[in-house]
């Protein structure tokens, strides 16, 4: 299997490492919201089915959204649903030269 080209992560954490409380972000920072969406509009994000289902299911305006998800047959409107990483970020590479993984920890754990 041939190494998978280098991919751009965003990802930001709070002060005690976490990425995640309960499906929202544990900070709410407007300066950090604003930075996230500069760099990722007009990009296609790809992110796991919980950072997804944070986002209350509606995908995020002006960015091609794909979802990794272990769910086989998951469907959610909005989103374009993969079973694999790999395929995840072909698909992305379609139409996007540089895609963003997103989040959340198992899709980084993945990416990395």
């Amino acid at each position: 299997m041939s190494a998978m080209p280098p991919l751009a992560l965003i990802a930001a954490m709070a002060r005690n490492r976490s990425i995640g409380d309960r499906g929202e972000l544990p900070w709410h920072e407007p300066e950090d919201l604003a930075h996230f969406k500069a760099l990722s509009t007009g990009h296609a994000v790809i992110m796991g089915r919980k950072t997804a289902e944070s986002l209350k299911l509606r995908p995020l305006p002006r960015r091609r959204n794909l979802v990794v998800t272990r769910q086989a047959g998951l469907t959610l409107p909005g989103f374009e649903v993969f079973t694999d990483l790999a395929a995840a970020v072909a698909a992305a590479r379609a139409g996007d030269p540089e895609p963003l993984i997103i989040g959340g920890a198992e899709i980084y754990r993945l990416a990395l």
